[in-house]
């Protein structure tokens, strides 16, 4: 008599779930994690974990949940929420960890805002200058605090209920150890061209203070708080 292993199909191996190099998801809707989390959907697979949208039935609200794969080390997923933790509003808010299974996992704010290109775009030029100085802002942090965002560009950037930005390269799954050196050589200058293509598109003229002030980023010579605090003064007069 032949013996058939359950997870021997048609001679090819088929690895549990949990694993990486598995075909079936690592969780489940309806799964709950830490008598806390029950899972609502499957977000997506990375290298260094699997992502999934969560109910927190304790405070009633969405979250992210990051869980690592069986094999590997864990303690790396909990060190990646320590350095989230640590970019504060730049990044989503860890909510806590835990073990489910033998699995490390993380549970993390949902984040829920506009793409900033949708606010320049669409947004009041008010909404749109003040999410430039929300960026400005942003980026001054992140330098001082020597967390590296990856980059000013549009369409990493998500605006939060137009009083925070959170950038993509630090949304749960994406932080690397690459990220914590502060602000890369460019980004400044990214965002300076940013705000320069913004007001000829959406003011009616260019303040000779602001031209001079974003020729200065661009020679380098403008650090990235005494920016922020610059636009937000010429934002309050380019506004309507």
């Amino acid at each position: 008599m032949t013996l058939t292993s359950p997870r021997i199909a048609y001679g090819t191996i088929e690895v549990p779930s949990g694993y990486f190099a598995s075909a079936a998801p690592a969780l489940r809707p309806g799964d709950v994690l830490g008598s806390t989390y029950r899972v609502t959907h499957v977000r997506e697979r990375l290298s260094s974990g699997a992502l999934f949208e969560a109910d927190d039935m304790v405070l009633g609200r969405e979250v992210i949940i990051k869980i690592s794969w069986r094999g590997t080390d864990g303690k790396t997923l909990v060190e990646e929420a320590r350095r989230l933790a640590k970019a504060g509003e730049l990044a989503a808010a860890i909510y806590g960890v835990g073990i489910h299974q033998g699995r490390h996992f993380v549970a993390a704010e949902l984040i829920q805002g506009v793409p900033l290109p949708e606010v320049l775009a669409t947004g009041t030029r008010g909404e749109a200058l003040t999410a430039l100085v929300l960026v400005a802002e942003a980026v001054a942090q992140a330098g001082a605090h020597r967390i590296r965002i990856g980059g000013v560009t549009p369409g990493s950037i998500v605006v939060v209920r137009g009083r925070r930005v959170v950038f993509e390269s630090l949304a749960l799954g994406q932080l690397g150890e690459a990220h914590v050196s502060g602000i890369a050589d460019g980004e400044l200058r990214q965002l300076g061209r940013l705000v320069r293509d913004t007001v000829v598109a959406r003011c009616d003229g260019m303040p000779a203070a602001l031209t001079q002030l974003l020729a200065e980023v661009e020679r380098g010579g403008c650090d990235a708080d005494t920016f922020a605090i610059a636009l937000a003064h010429h934002a309050v007069a380019l506004a309507p």
